[in-house]
């Protein structure tokens, strides 16, 4: 986890008490390959460069199987989930081929350099927001994405070579 962002992400998006889950403001990636993000809230707006992948591994859950359904774990999985459905929108030619691919080698090598896949970048940089914020291990990560692996090649049988991306895009709203 990276406290100086936690600390950061309270001052500038300033949340109210009174409306559990809400907050004014939000974070974008300003460049995805750099881990660049903007902070705006009522706090104001400032800008963060994402500690890299291995300085942001936890402890972990302490956990024997990682769990899409388990809440602790539930953040890993939608952030992958949700940043592989923002990508397609953004290359609707994408192909569960290409996510297999690129997921893979994310399993062997999370802080695999990604100068050839902008999908992997993406992936890569979802996976440091989302460490900097949450406990999870390199082992965690890896367990996460194999599930996602296996979920893309069962849909990818049973529907086609998007199947997986239409099956998470039907299931999860695009947010640009």
């Amino acid at each position: 986890m990276d406290q100086a962002l936690a600390e950061l992400i309270g001052k500038v998006l300033k949340v109210d008490k009174s409306k559990v889950g809400e907050t004014r403001g939000g974070v974008r990636f300003l460049d995805m390959a750099k881990g660049e993000i903007e902070l705006s809230g009522a706090g104001g707006t400032t800008q963060y460069a994402l500690k890299p992948l291995v300085e942001l591994y936890g402890e972990g859950q302490g956990v024997s199987a990682v769990d899409p359904q388990d809440d602790r774990f539930m953040s890993l999985f939608m952030a992958i989930e949700e940043e592989s459905v923002r990508y397609y929108h953004l290359d609707p030619e994408l192909t569960d081929g290409v996510v297999t691919l690129t997921l893979d080698r994310l399993v062997r090598n999370p802080s695999a350099q990604f100068q050839t896949s902008e999908l992997g970048a993406h992936l890569q940089a979802t996976l440091r927001f989302c460490l900097s914020t949450h406990n999870h291990s390199k082992w965690e990560v890896q367990q996460a994405l194999k599930k996602i692996v296996k979920s893309v090649e069962r849909h990818t049988k049973v529907a086609g070579i998007r199947g997986y991306l239409d099956f998470i895009d039907a299931h999860f709203p695009y947010v640009p």
